[in-house]
C-alpha cells in the first residue's frame, strides 16, 4: 500500500508500482491531480479502475488520519468592543466643554448623528444647513499610508446622503461656526467644520490618539471613535426607535447589516413585540367577554321529554 502525495516523483513511484505486478492500493487526497498524471504523454492508470473515497471513509478503515492533513489556523476572534454608557458619554462631554471644546463638539456630533470619523473630519460648511435641520455627507477624510490626507467619497453609495441634526448637534455646530477661519482658497483651508487653528484638516491618527488621552483624563473607559457610532445605535434601539429608522440613520446599505451588528439589542425588542401582541389580544379578549350577551331562556335548546309509562 502506498500513500502518495502529489509531487514531482509521483509518476516514477506509480510506474514502479504498476510494473511490479504486486497488488496496488493507493490512498491519495488529491484524486484530480492523480488523474491528470501523464508519463510520456499517457496516464499510468490506463486499464485500471480507480475508486475515490471520502475522508470519513478513509478514516473508518484506518487508511487516513486527520492528523496528516494540513492544519487550518483559525481566524482570531474579534476584539470585544467597549461601548460607553450614556453617563460615561455625558461625563466626557462635560469634562471637556471647558478644557477642549473642539473635541467635545466633535464627539457630540459623532454620537448625535452616528456619522463616521472620516465623514465628520471631511464635513464642509457648505454641507451644513442648520435652518433645515440637516447636514449632507459628501466626503470622507482619509490618511493614505497614515500620512497624506485626501478627500474621497463616502464608504458606500447609501452613505452619501443627508443626516438629521438634533438641537444638541446644532448647538455644537454653532460653536464651531464661531471658530471658523477665513477661507484662503488653499486646498482644505477654510472650508472644514473641524480643523486645526490654521484651518487645515485634523489628522485622523492625531484625533484618535488625542481622544484616548482625553478619555483617560476624564476617567472613562478606553474606546474607539468608531464605537461612538455604535453608542448612537445602542441609544436609539434601546429607546425603541424602529430598526429601519436606525439603519437609515447609520446609512447602512442593507437592513440586515444593522440587524446582524445589533442583534443583541434587537433580541429584547423581539420580546417587547410579542409582549405587546399578548397584551393587546388579552385586553381585547377581556373587553369582548365583558360585553358578550348571555343567551336567555328562549334561546335554550328544546328539551325532549321522554313519555312516562302507565
Amino acid at each position: 500500500m502506498s500513500d502518495l502525495a502529489w509531487d514531482a516523483d509521483a509518476g516514477r513511484l506509480l510506474t514502479q508500482q504498476l510494473t511490479s505486478g504486486n497488488p496496488l492500493f493507493i490512498v491519495c487526497h488529491a484524486p484530480a491531480a492523480i488523474l491528470a498524471t501523464r508519463i510520456h504523454g499517457e496516464s499510468p492508470f490506463k486499464g485500471f479502475n480507480i475508486t475515490c473515497f471520502t475522508d470519513e471513509e478513509e478514516e473508518g478503515v484506518g487508511l487516513a488520519s486527520r492528523a496528516a492533513r494540513p492544519t487550518l489556523i483559525p481566524r482570531p476572534a474579534a476584539a470585544e468592543r467597549t461601548i460607553w454608557t450614556v453617563p460615561q458619554a455625558i461625563r466626557f462631554l462635560d469634562f471637556y466643554r471647558n478644557a477642549d471644546l473642539l473635541m467635545a463638539d466633535l464627539v457630540e456630533v459623532l454620537i448625535g448623528t452616528g456619522i463616521r470619523k472620516g465623514e465628520a473630519l471631511g464635513l464642509h460648511w457648505n454641507d451644513v444647513h442648520p435652518s433645515q435641520g440637516v447636514l449632507y455627507i459628501r466626503y470622507t477624510l482619509s490618511a493614505v499610508d497614515n500620512n497624506q490626507l485626501v478627500l474621497t467619497t463616502p464608504k458606500t453609495r447609501t452613505s452619501k446622503t443627508w443626516v438629521a441634526v438634533s438641537p444638541r448637534v446644532a448647538s455644537a455646530l454653532q460653536r464651531r461656526a464661531h471658530d471658523k477661519p477665513a477661507s484662503s482658497g488653499d486646498g482644505f483651508r477654510g472650508g472644514l467644520v473641524f480643523h486645526q487653528p490654521d484651518g487645515l484638516p485634523l489628522h485622523p491618527g492625531y484625533v484618535l490618539n488625542h481622544f484616548h488621552d482625553l478619555s483617560r483624563q476624564a476617567d472613562v473607559p478606553r474606546t474607539t471613535i468608531h464605537d461612538l457610532r455604535h453608542l448612537a445605535a445602542t441609544i436609539s434601539i434601546t429607546a425603541g426607535v424602529p430598526l429601519t429608522v436606525v439603519s437609515k440613520t447609520l446609512r447602512h446599505s442593507m437592513l440586515s447589516t444593522t440587524a446582524n451588528i445589533y442583534s443583541h439589542l434587537t433580541a429584547q425588542a423581539a420580546y417587547d413585540a410579542v409582549d405587546s401582541i399578548d397584551h393587546t389580544l388579552t385586553a381585547s379578549d377581556r373587553t369582548t367577554n365583558r360585553h358578550r350577551r348571555t343567551p336567555g331562556r328562549d334561546h335554550n335548546p328544546t328539551t325532549l321529554l321522554k313519555p312516562t309509562t302507565a
